[in-house]
């Protein structure tokens, strides 16, 4: 399949697909050559599995909610799959090329040859699979920054599981590197529109809310929510240097509960309330 339309990566060729099975007295098959990783989430129904590659059959039963990791090594394998009901799973394909320079720019190894594991629970792989999923009927992926944050932060997860090299964060104290706090800092300009859950951005970065927010604070030397808010009065000042947007307009655009709560926090940071702000820079 050429998924290069479908790519969350204009020179990458990562797409996706749904495969569905439904209750027949004939196990439904599926062929592939691997000449990609492929990461496969469970999104509903129960599969029983004869996973079929070099020789060997496998037997690995699957139930929503879990995931697979299947390798590249451009060996055709086949999955037989059984189900009572009604049965859906999304399939994405990874570019091995694109694993190996996400991995090595953070850090990781992967190894030439990673091991296959179909199928197992993980909440992290879990929840960014989902989030890669724009349509599930069809199974189309979601493009642009956010969909790279996800994916990048789903390639480390992976390799990590893969090659049993899961960290453990409870005895991480340091800081986030550069790296990190640059794609923590891209989602929150993204998303500086509404609220930014904590949980989320733990996510992406593989760790637990309690530590994101411990080690976050560490690195920006402020909590998260003032961070936010921080960066939420950056693009104010930027707005009402180029624009005539009524403030009310700014508020609402930038994820401030109201006017007056953009006005107290602008006040608080500068000096100026937004419109004496405006008036300082010739802007009205």
């Amino acid at each position: 399949m050429d998924g290069s339309q479908m790519s969350m990566f204009p020179s990458q060729s990562w797409f996706g697909f749904m495969h569905n099975i439904g209750p027949s007295p004939v196990p439904t098959e599926l062929h592939l050559r691997q000449v990609n990783h492929l990461a496969v989430l469970i999104v509903s129904g129960a599969w029983s599995n004869r996973w079929i590659h070099s020789g060997q059959e496998t037997r690995c039963d699957a139930a929503s909610g879990m995931v697979g990791f299947f390798s590249a090594d451009n060996e055709e394998q086949a999955m037989v799959s059984r189900t009572d009901t009604d049965a859906k799973a999304f399939i994405l394909a990874i570019p091995p090329a694109h694993l190996q320079s996400i991995a090595t720019s953070e850090g990781l190894t992967p190894s030439s040859e990673l091991q296959a594991r179909p199928f197992f629970h993980d909440a992290i792989i879990r929840a960014l699979l989902a989030r890669l999923v724009t349509d599930t009927s069809g199974g189309s992926v979601t493009r642009g920054l956010n969909a790279e944050i996800a994916a990048r932060a789903l390639v480390l997860r992976l390799v990590e599981i893969v090659q049993g090299e899961a960290p453990d964060w409870h005895a991480d104290t340091g800081i986030f590197d550069s790296r990190t706090m640059g794609h923590i800092t891209d989602y929150i300009d993204s998303h500086l529109h509404h609220y930014v859950p904590l949980a989320d951005l733990a996510l992406l970065c593989k760790t637990s809310p309690s530590h994101f927010a411990k080690k976050f604070r560490h690195s920006a030397g402020l909590s998260l929510q003032r961070f936010v808010n921080r960066r939420r009065l950056r693009a104010s000042m930027a707005l009402l240097g180029t624009s005539s947007t009524p403030l009310s307009q700014i508020a609402l655009d930038l994820g401030f509960s109201s006017q007056s709560h953009f006005t107290l926090l602008f006040s608080s940071l500068t000096g100026f309330t937004p419109a004496s702000y405006r008036r300082q820079i010739g802007n009205e």
